[in-house]
C-alpha cells in the first residue's frame, strides 16, 4: 500500500486516495462529508468505474482494498469529518464486511 495522495478531479473536487496494486481506493469531498469508493487504477477520474469488474473475486478484492479503506477512513476521522459509501448492491456486500451498515447507502 502506498501513501495517501491528495488531488483534484475534473470537477475541481478534493480527493484523497491510496493505490493498492492495480486498484485505487479514493474519497471525494462533498459539502459535508467524504464519499468513499474504489476503482481499477486510471478509471477513478471519469470512467464508469462502478461497472468495471476488478479482475479479482469478491474476497480477494476485499483483502486488497481493506487496508486502504481503513487508512482513508482514519484520515477522514482525524480531520474531524465524516464519510459514507454510495454504491450498488454488489459493492455494498463487499463494504459491509468491514464498514458499519449505516455508512453504506445502496443506490439502484
Amino acid at each position: 500500500m502506498t501513501a495517501i495522495k491528495t488531488w483534484k478531479d475534473a470537477d475541481g473536487d478534493e480527493n484523497i486516495s491510496i493505490e493498492c496494486g492495480h486498484l485505487i481506493v479514493f474519497a471525494t469531498r462533498d459539502i459535508s462529508s467524504w464519499s468513499l469508493s474504489f476503482a481499477v487504477k486510471g478509471e477513478e477520474r471519469g470512467c464508469d468505474w462502478m461497472e468495471t469488474l476488478t479482475g479479482f473475486g469478491a474476497f480477494r478484492t476485499i483483502r486488497a482494498i481493506r487496508p486502504a479503506v481503513e487508512a482513508l477512513v482514519a484520515e477522514i476521522k482525524s480531520r474531524g469529518e465524516d464519510f459514507y459509501v454510495s454504491c450498488d448492491k454488489r459493492r455494498a456486500q463487499l463494504y459491509s464486511r468491514y464498514l458499519p451498515a449505516g455508512k453504506i447507502h445502496v443506490t439502484e
